[in-house]
C-alpha cells in the first residue's frame, strides 16, 4: 500500500508539472508562427523604404531664396547624421545658375563648406533686396486677356506664395488688403472685372458701413 500511494504521488507531481509546464494556446500560436521557441526567436525588423527627399533646386533667384534656405537648413544643415563634407555635396549638387558660380571657386573640402553657405547667406539672405524682388514679383503677376479658372488660381498661388515670405520678413502684409485688391483687379479680364465689381457690392457690410472688401473676400470671389 505505502509503494502504491508513493508512485501516485510521484505521478500525481509529474503530471502537474507537464501541466504547469505545457505552452498555452498563446504560446503555441507564437512558435508555430515563428517556428522556434521564444528562446530562439530572432527580433524581425521589416525594411521600410521611406519616400526620397528631393531637395530643391536654386538658382540664384531671389524671390526663390527663403523658400531655398528653410527647406535646405532642415533636410540638411541641421542633420547631425550628415558630415561636414557630404552636407557640401548636397549643397553643390542642389545649386545651379548664378547661385553655382558663388561658390564655383572654393576647393571641394570639409572645412569649405560652412565657408560656402556663409558666402551664399552674404549674397542671398538680404532682407531689403528679398522684401523688395517679392512685392516686385507681386506688381509683375501676368495679366489676364481672357476667363480662365486656372490662370485665376495661378494669380492666388502665386500671391500667397509671396505674402508668406513677406511676412517672414516682417512685413505688415495684414494692412495692404485694399493697395492687393488694387494691383490684382488691374489684372483681371474684362468679364471677371465687372463680375467683381457686381460682387463687391453685396459684400456684407460693405453698403451699410461704407466698408472697403478684403483681400479674403476677393480671394472668396476668385474660388467660386
Amino acid at each position: 500500500m505505502y509503494f502504491s500511494l508513493t508512485a501516485k504521488c510521484k505521478q500525481t507531481i509529474i503530471d502537474y508539472y507537464k501541466v504547469v509546464n505545457a505552452p498555452g494556446p498563446e504560446t503555441m500560436q507564437i512558435k508555430n508562427k515563428q517556428g522556434c521557441s521564444d528562446n530562439d526567436a530572432v527580433p524581425y525588423v521589416q525594411n521600410i523604404k521611406l519616400p526620397e527627399i528631393k531637395l530643391p533646386k536654386y538658382s540664384g533667384a531671389y524671390e526663390n531664396w527663403l523658400e531655398f534656405r528653410d527647406t535646405f537648413d532642415s533636410l540638411i544643415n541641421l542633420n547631425q547624421s550628415l558630415s561636414e563634407i557630404q552636407k557640401y555635396h548636397y549643397l553643390r549638387a542642389a545649386l545651379e545658375g548664378s547661385a553655382a558660380q558663388v561658390v564655383r571657386s572654393l576647393e571641394f573640402s570639409a572645412n569649405n563648406y560652412s565657408v560656402a553657405w556663409d558666402t551664399l547667406l552674404n549674397r542671398y539672405n538680404n532682407e531689403n533686396v528679398l522684401v523688395h524682388n517679392h512685392v516686385k514679383a507681386i506688381f509683375d503677376i501676368p495679366a489676364l486677356n481672357r476667363e480662365s479658372f486656372s490662370e485665376l488660381r495661378k494669380m492666388l498661388d502665386t500671391l500667397s506664395k509671396h505674402l508668406r515670405s513677406l511676412q517672414t520678413l516682417n512685413q505688415p502684409i495684414e494692412h495692404w488688403d485694399t493697395l492687393l485688391i488694387y494691383i490684382l483687379t488691374n489684372k483681371l479680364d474684362k468679364t471677371t472685372a465687372r463680375d467683381w465689381e457686381e460682387t463687391k457690392v453685396h459684400v456684407p457690410g460693405n453698403n451699410r458701413n461704407n466698408k472697403m472688401p478684403t483681400l479674403n473676400d476677393f480671394k472668396l470671389f476668385i474660388k467660386k
